[in-house]
């Protein structure tokens, strides 16, 4: 399959040949798929295709999402229409394609469906034939990890790195960073970070995206206090467990005695026009892109740990692309994930005879 992104002329300007650039790298990345697959039933027959990145979830739970009612008029797009609420889906992972310990290096992810949005979406008419894309025609998606920047300045580089490291070679890898120091840099700083609650750490889209018609913005989720609504430090805890990041949600959300957590969710808005689109590896500092808050994320103290919610949160998929067009994702890297997602997420609930799901109706009411 082979979709085209659409083109918002204002901000992205896509080199020749693009397509297919992010045509050779699904390509790849769903081979690497197949061949992990092999090698998981060699060892146990029963094993499933995983995601090619997040593989392993710390928690998949329930929240509200409410849109700040004092958010400025020019502001006011798409889902961001002042006092709505929306229920919502988060799964918390780590970012690699192998379900590891959690004490080893990861970067850290946070993806969360928005469910009941209105309106139409980016991809109807783009997927017609896609069983997997049904579910999410009232789905608002918003991809998360906890650093600010990509590691990758362009598809082209993407390439390579695909190309290099999805023979899970440490030698082909190591070649890459040799090559990219400055990439490298960005992966060590993703890759020292510690975490101790997946519930007190903030996350960032590292990509832009429409707000309207004529604002690029990068989105963040920051955690703050239940009471006064201030950050909420990640203070160190247990690291004693391969899965002390679940266990840590757990004690936080338990019915019995947790309290519930709270994300603001932030727009960056791009005031200074030569920040770059196309190219996340670059920060955009705050002078240039001054922060603005839109919605408030809760999660209510909640049981996540059941085999019903870890085969729910296997089934579902997530994507930038599950939007509104007010929304739109921006530049190259997410202009490839409109088809690799895609293809992956087909790839893998087709290998895993996984049923297409409607988030919604798991909800609670």
């Amino acid at each position: 399959m082979s979709y085209r992104a659409p083109i918002v002329s204002k901000f992205e300007n896509p080199p020749p040949g693009e397509s297919e650039i992010i045509a050779e790298i699904r390509d790849r990345i769903e081979r690497q798929l197949e061949r992990d697959l092999r090698a998981a039933q060699k060892k146990d027959p029963k094993a499933l295709m995983l995601r090619d990145q997040h593989a392993k979830h710390h928690g998949c739970v329930e929240a509200t999402f409410e849109i700040r009612t004092d958010i400025p008029k020019a502001y006011q797009q798409g889902i961001f229409q002042p006092g709505r609420k929306y229920q919502a889906w988060i799964r918390f992972s780590n970012g690699g394609p192998m379900r590891q310990d959690d004490r080893k290096a990861d970067g850290r992810g946070m993806a969360i469906k928005v469910m009941g949005v209105p309106g139409k979406k980016l991809l109807e008419g783009i997927f017609t034939e896609s069983l997997y894309s049904r579910e999410e025609k009232d789905a608002q998606d918003f991809i998360l990890l906890n650093h600010p920047v990509h590691f990758v300045p362009d598809l082209k580089t993407y390439s390579v790195f695909t190309r290099l490291t999805h023979r899970r070679s440490l030698l082909l890898s190591s070649m890459f960073f040799l090559s990219w120091p400055r990439l490298a840099a960005i992966v060590w700083n993703i890759l020292k970070k510690k975490m101790y609650n997946p519930l007190h750490v903030t996350y960032h889209s590292m990509t832009p995206y429409l707000l309207g018609q004529d604002q690029a913005v990068k989105f963040s989720a920051v955690p703050v206090s239940v009471d006064d609504g201030l950050p909420i430090p990640d203070t160190p805890g247990p690291r004693s467990s391969r899965d002390y990041l679940r266990e840590a949600m757990a004690r936080s959300l338990d019915p019995a005695s947790g309290r519930a957590a709270r994300f603001d969710l932030r727009a960056h808005v791009r005031k200074d026009e030569n920040l770059p689109i196309e190219d996340p590896t670059v920060l955009w500092p705050e002078e240039g892109a001054p922060k603005l808050s839109l919605a408030t994320i809760t999660i209510e103290p909640q049981e996540f740990q059941s085999e019903e919610r870890i085969r729910f949160s296997e089934a579902l998929s997530f994507s930038p692309w599950h939007t509104v067009p007010e929304h739109q994702p921006l530049g190259g890297i997410n202009r490839a994930r409109l088809a690799i997602y895609q293809s992956i997420s087909e790839l893998r609930h087709k290998t895993n005879k996984m049923p297409a799901i409607d988030p919604a109706a798991r909800a609670s009411s």
